[in-house]
């Protein structure tokens, strides 16, 4: 009885994922629903097998299959695959370092990985400590800032960046605080939207996350042909579908999905058991070809952080 009660509510998850409308009030899912569904789902088709209970063992293989077919990225088989180096790619990354977190060598695993250092960084719950301890780090390296550091860093964002910010708008796409810029680059303009939303918690906190997805959908559909890029921390994964009415209202792609491996979850990244979603984007229009994606532990961090080397397209 337990294991077919565990594998009804695995599929109940996969058809949520797809059917469930932007206002749902079930708000299944919200974190957790893609590891939910595939523990239950492994552990009816073990159950099925062990108890010699052909129908659940087959309820629960095909329930994995179509969770393979909905809820994978495109390229989860595929390896990690990058295009080569060239002089006009540009390298664009976020990391959420957590509100709490004043180690500015929680930067380290970033700016040390093998996609290089990222040419505009982002980040979020960026404290006024932190923004302290991290000048002398850089300062050389951008020289263009736009910082908004909070004291208690929970609200914190900021871009820093080695070519010229103009156009920069302080938005509030909810509770937190998320910035607008165009990014003057060698290869043309760069529409950049920071992106904090409200971790769908509660059901204020969710009617919040539901309105931030909806108000950048419009800013993002509002950038006048602009290459563009929505990157942060999203509270949000493919798994819930204001996310993936984002993408369709603004023809994005998320970066991990283009080039990613198909196991590159952001979060939680400080427990002992690995991270089991992607709350963390880069999504790009189409003016912006992506050709490789970097995931990197952050130290002192609950999340991840995410770094693209992306081309931008001739307008």
């Amino acid at each position: 009885m337990a294991s077919t009660l565990v594998v009804a509510f695995s599929l109940f998850l996969v058809a949520h994922r797809q059917l469930a409308p932007g206002n749902s009030t079930l708000r299944l899912g919200l974190l957790l629903g893609t590891p939910l569904c595939w523990i239950g789902l492994a552990y009816g088709l073990a159950a099925g097998i062990m108890l010699r209970r052909p129908l659940i063992s087959a309820t629960a293989a095909i329930g994995m299959g179509l969770a393979l077919l909905t809820m994978s990225p495109q390229d989860a088989f595929l390896g990690c695959r990058a295009e080569p180096d060239a002089s006009d790619d540009l390298i664009i990354a976020s990391i959420n370092v957590n509100y709490q977190n004043a180690d500015p060598q929680t930067l380290d695993g970033l700016m040390e990985s093998s996609i290089g250092q990222p040419d505009i960084l982002l980040i979020v719950e960026l404290s006024t400590t932190l923004r302290d301890g991290l000048r002398p780090l850089l300062a050389e390296r951008y020289p263009y800032q736009l910082l908004r550091p909070r004291h208690d860093g929970a609200n914190g964002i900021g871009v820093y960046s080695r070519w010229p910010l103009r156009d920069n708008v302080e938005t509030r796409l909810g509770w937190s605080a998320s910035l607008e810029t165009v990014a003057e680059t060698p290869e043309g303009l760069l529409h950049l939207i920071g992106v904090h939303l409200t971790a769908p918690i509660g059901t204020d906190a969710a009617d919040d996350w539901h309105r931030g997805l909806a108000r950048l959908s419009h800013r993002a559909q509002s950038s006048d042909g602009l290459a563009t890029v929505m990157l942060g921390d999203f509270n949000a994964s493919d798994d819930h579908q204001p996310m993936r009415s984002l993408l369709a209202a603004t023809g994005a792609r998320d970066a991990l999905d283009v080039k990613g491996c198909g196991t590159d979850a952001t979060w939680p990244a400080d427990r002992l058991l690995p991270p089991v979603s992607r709350l963390d984007h880069i999504l790009v229009n189409d003016r912006i070809d992506v050709l490789e994606v970097q995931v990197e532990p952050a130290a002192g961090s609950d999340h991840r952080s995410v770094a693209a080397r992306i081309r931008v397209r001739p307008g």
